[in-house]
């Protein structure tokens, strides 16, 4: 914890807090130093309760937010245990504008605090073949949750080709994942899109956005990314961050055991 991060020197945006949600006294308060986007910040209350306050990056503006928003209510709604909750404030909508001398606004939200441990990095990411088990689980439980469900009409988030295009460089020393990917490119270039299911994707699902309690996920949070798509998309993304390389050693190599683990927990 730096100097900035202090209960003190967060006091002015502790008090902001305490306006605008219903949680009386913060007693305690310091940042989370893991997200490489937003800001986090755990939060506890007089009545010992913990929360967390997001603050969303200055380029993440209100319609996001409002979409992510509205995920996690709908979440919320079907009892998927997973994901936070929002704390209700006092006047909607539930995220709130940063006081500051900037003229653009940056946003705030409040949600319950998920137990749990953060174990593992993006780039980090569980060797084990239970954790990576574990981890297709719960974007199985995820999907299922969100199936069917959209607030609006919309068409799959734009960009899969480029995606697919920088994976197939990453994943350059095997061929045939080489090959697959740019035969998808090409699907998707061509506009053939009808075949594959689509549904509000979780957009960076890895094993740094989870909370852990042993091999056991007890928690999955950062939805800022969600946006309706392929299916397969969230499945072939997470299965990336999981079973590449990044180490220098081993960088680009498909770790086929762990995908193969991954894909039986998703099952």
């Amino acid at each position: 914890m730096t100097d900035s991060d202090t209960f003190q020197n967060l006091s002015g945006l502790i008090a902001q807090v305490e306006h605008c949600w219903p949680i009386g006294h913060v007693t305690a308060a310091w940042r989370i130093k893991r997200g490489l986007v937003n800001e986090t910040y755990r939060l506890s209350s007089a009545d010992r309760k913990e929360y967390i306050l997001r603050l969303y990056h200055p380029d993440i503006k209100s319609g996001r937010i409002r979409n992510e928003h509205e995920l996690l209510h709908r979440l919320d709604q079907v009892a998927f245990s997973l994901a936070p909750r929002l704390i209700a404030p006092i006047e909607p909508p539930t995220w709130k504008p940063l006081k500051s001398s900037h003229d653009d606004p940056r946003y705030m939200a409040l949600m319950t605090y998920l137990t749990g441990k953060d174990r593992y990095t993006w780039d980090g990411p569980p060797a084990h073949a239970s954790a990576a088990k574990a981890l297709g689980n719960a974007m199985a439980r995820y999907h299922q949750a969100i199936q069917g469900w959209w607030t609006r009409q919309a068409d799959p988030a734009t960009g899969e080709a480029q995606v697919l295009q920088r994976l197939a460089g990453t994943l350059k020393t095997e061929p045939l994942a080489v090959s697959t990917l740019k035969a998808l490119r090409s699907a998707l270039q061509s506009g053939d899109r009808r075949p594959w299911p689509t549904l509000v994707v979780h957009g960076d699902f890895h094993a740094a956005n989870v909370r852990w309690r042993g091999e056991r996920i007890t928690g999955v949070f950062d939805f800022e990314y969600a946006d309706l798509n392929w299916r397969l998309y969230d499945v072939g993304m997470a299965g990336a961050y999981l079973a590449t390389g990044w180490a220098p050693s081993n960088e680009g190599v498909l770790q086929l055991n762990q995908l193969q683990a991954f894909l039986d927990g998703y099952e």
